[in-house]
């Protein structure tokens, strides 16, 4: 019979390479910021509030905190306050936002300058800016300029980081009064075997166990990925023993209060190094993920140029991502380098990195290409390689050609106009995992705020296929999706085929599972259909419907055993047929391994027959042919011709039946072989061989005591022994029940019956 159950697809193991497409991930939209605010180099999110803040660089009088609001579909601006709020205080460069206090109007924003001060400012509302409450002029950092700022709520500080040509500083501001607690100064010099800490830009925070990070960004004697970078390097920075006291400035001990891993190496393991090149560059490209250990570096890009960037040259036209393990100590571990992913051929100058924890999901933008790329890499726990999972390339601008002015990836232009060039330089940014949002602030004229919708519905991958399965089977189906925000999965079924009602199945533990495995498959399923349902926080992505095919065998007959005579000393040719049929298939004709018509030996032959039909299901058997050994076959195997069985021929005194019955050429007779009489014990004995296999010979012993009436049987004649003599026959020794001393003659022959 033909039944129909439904298997979807195949479950998919990973994605070409070439074919990265920005599978969950949205371009949502993005807001222009006033005319002025350009260079978003930092930014800020309240989460509880929906207001995020982008502050810009730039030389007195420029620069702006843009405030924008984050309620709606897209991002909207609420104001773009200029920060020139006193002569000689500019560039917003490290914005920071506390928002451990319930009252959502006390979420201070706590920003360094490019003048080394540090502002407090209110948090604003819908339809007020913010406004600077106050203002710290620091002493222990020497009133420095600040380039990245962090903060950790646990304990109450803000943390602002400053490169110069002497120390990497950080500054450390206590929040609840406002003031300057301590400086740490690092020198430039020190080394952590070949690495030089020059320009150590941008880093992140383990509030958890009080660790903070920086990276090397880009070269102190070049820029953005030219000759003589930095060494790439990652610093840990003991919070808890670093800053001596509330205040002052402090000479961390390299070792014990903080520590640097030089990741310039070649060698596997020891670093991101690529021999016979200059070393990949980190700029804004690093994410902490204190709870599983590791921090992931993503790599700007440089060259041995001093004046051309090598645009499509490996390892120059393509970044990588580092996961680099961070250890428990105060001190970095050998071999540091877990793992090294390579981005694809083009994708460069990687920044603004961010952490999805819940999804073990990073994300990075990019400056310098047109136009800007996010990439989603998947990371998980951290024990498994990274995959780039995805990438979203955003909008162009109205330049035609585009890029304009003959730009490539790789180089920066300084006019960057927003509507001309599109959405580029990518160079804040946050994040805002519970909605599923990114939000980048962009390096271009005016500033945008471009959002980017992750963990989008799951994206059906491979939809089901029909199948086949045996009745009484076990089944299994898979079908995949891919999704940024992982999915669960629900199998469901349809009784009455794929345009019936679906329904959850129930009862059955793999239904919420990749894989459906479905037992004992029975007719009653016979055109059911089965679909998956991918489902994440976003919604569900449902599968076609496939429809699976039971077979059941097909109902095989065959002939019963046969015994036929043969003809020839080859045998005899022996015809036969059999049927099968298949309720799907119908009638189908059997296969034997020894066909019909075919000639067959003497002796007993075994014939397996099968048929199977066209969901490859085969049912077998066997039966059995003899061939008996004939009259015929003795004539054929000497070349007699003479039909008469007691005719001889040649004359030698053996008939061709004699000859025949004890296996003699009647030709040239090996009278050896014929029978013998003897005398054992007083009583006659015959002995004589005898074929198995011969289906038209009868022998029998007979005695007799005057050749005139002879009996035989059991009351006169004995079976004394049987001894093979091949595999065909056997020697037989039969004696008289009759002594002769009990008569004054006895006789005892073989008569053989034909």
């Amino acid at each position: 019979m033909k039944y129909h159950v439904l298997l979807a697809g195949i479950f998919l193991l990973g994605i070409a390479a070439s074919s990265l497409g920005a599978t969950g991930m949205i371009n949502a939209g993005e807001v222009l910021l006033h005319t002025g605010a350009d260079a978003s180099y930092s930014a800020a999110i309240d989460t509880t509030t929906g207001y995020a803040y982008f502050g810009t660089s730039g030389a007195d009088p420029v620069g702006y905190l843009s405030m924008i609001n984050l309620h709606g579909s897209t991002p909207t601006l609420v104001s773009s306050a200029s920060e020139n709020i006193a002569s000689g205080v500019y560039g917003l460069l490290a914005v920071t936002i506390d928002t451990s206090n319930v009252d959502p109007a006390k979420h201070y924003l706590y920003i360094g300058t490019a003048t080394g001060q540090i502002l407090k400012m209110s948090p604003g509302t819908a339809t007020t800016p913010p406004q600077v409450l106050t203002t710290l002029n620091p002493t222990s950092n020497g009133k420095v300029n600040s380039i990245h700022g962090l903060i950790d709520t646990s304990q109450g500080y803000a943390y602002f980081l400053n490169n110069g040509s002497t120390y990497i500083k950080v500054l450390r501001v206590k929040l609840s009064d406002f003031s300057d607690a301590g400086t740490v100064q690092i020198p430039v010099g020190e080394t952590a075997s070949a690495g030089q800490m020059n320009s150590m830009r941008y880093g992140g925070i383990d509030t958890t166990n009080q660790y903070l990070y920086l990276t090397s960004g880009v070269s102190v004697l070049g820029t953005h990925g030219m000759s003589n970078p930095d060494s790439p390097e990652i610093c840990k920075i003991n919070l808890q023993t670093a800053f001596a006291s509330a205040t002052g400035t402090f000479n961390p001990v390299n070792g014990t209060d903080y520590s640097v891993c030089d990741l310039s190496g070649t060698v596997a393991g020891t670093g991101i190094g690529r021999a016979g090149f200059n070393n990949p560059v980190i700029d804004e490209g690093i994410v902490i993920d204190a709870a599983h250990g590791f921090a992931y570096l993503a790599s700007y890009n440089c060259t041995s140029s001093t004046t051309t960037l090598n645009l499509s040259t490996y390892p120059y036209n393509q970044s990588i991502v580092a996961r680099i393990k961070l250890g428990t100590g105060a001190t970095f571990p050998a071999n540091p380098v877990d793992n090294v992913l390579t981005m694809q051929v083009g994708e460069r100058d990687m920044t603004c990195g961010f952490l999805d924890a819940a999804n073990g999901n990073i994300y990075f933008g990019t400056d310098n290409t047109y136009p800007a790329h996010v990439y989603m890499i998947h990371v998980g726990d951290g024990t498994q390689p990274m995959t780039e999972v995805c990438r979203l390339d955003l909008n162009i601008g109205t330049a035609v050609p585009y890029p304009p002015l003959g730009l490539v990836d790789g180089v920066t232009h300084g006019g960057s106009n927003a509507t001309q060039y599109g959405e580029i330089y990518l160079r804040s940014g946050v994040i805002d995992p519970a909605n599923n949002r990114l939000y980048y602030g962009t390096d271009s004229t005016p500033g945008q705020v471009i959002q980017v919708n992750i963990n989008q519905l799951p994206s059906v991958t491979v939809n089901p296929v029909n199948q086949t399965g045996t009745s009484g089977a076990t089944v299994q189906f898979t079908a995949a999706a891919m999704a940024t925000l992982t999915p669960t999965v629900q199998w469901q079924v349809s009784t009455t085929g794929t345009a019936g009602t679906f329904s959850n199945i129930t009862g059955n533990a793999t239904a919420t599972t990749g894989t459906l495995t479905l037992t004992n498959v029975a007719p009653s399923q016979n055109g059911s259909a089965y679909q998956a349902v991918f489902t994440n926080a976003a919604g569900s992505s449902t599968t076609t419907a496939a429809t699976l095919t039971v077979y059941s065998s097909p109902a095989l007959t065959l002939p019963s055993n046969i015994t036929v005579p043969a003809t020839s000393k080859n045998g005899a040719v022996v015809t036969f047929s059999g049927t099968a049929n298949d309720t799907a298939d119908g009638m189908l004709t059997p296969l034997y391994s020894a066909p019909p018509g075919s000639t067959f030996p003497i002796g007993t032959t075994t014939v397996t027959g099968s048929a199977t039909d066209s969901g490859g299901l085969t049912s077998s058997g066997t039966f059995t042919i003899t061939v008996q050994r004939t009259f015929a076959w003795f004539q054929s195997q000497y070349g007699l011709s003479n039909p008469d069985p007691v005719a001889d021929p040649n004359h030698t005194g053996v008939c061709q039946l004699s000859g025949y019955a004890f296996g003699v050429n009647p030709s040239a007779p090996d009278r050896s072989q014929l029978p013998k009489m003897g005398l054992q014990n007083g009583y006659l004995q015959i002995s004589y061989p005898k074929w198995i296999d011969a289906g038209d010979l009868t022998y029998v012993v007979e005695v007799s005591g005057d050749l005139q009436t002879w009996s035989s049987g059991p009351s006169y004649t004995q079976l004394i022994s049987v001894t093979p003599i091949d595999g065909t026959r056997e020697q037989v020794i039969e004696g008289d029940l009759i002594p002769t001393t009990s008569t004054p003659h006895r006789f005892i022959r073989v008569k053989v019956m034909h």
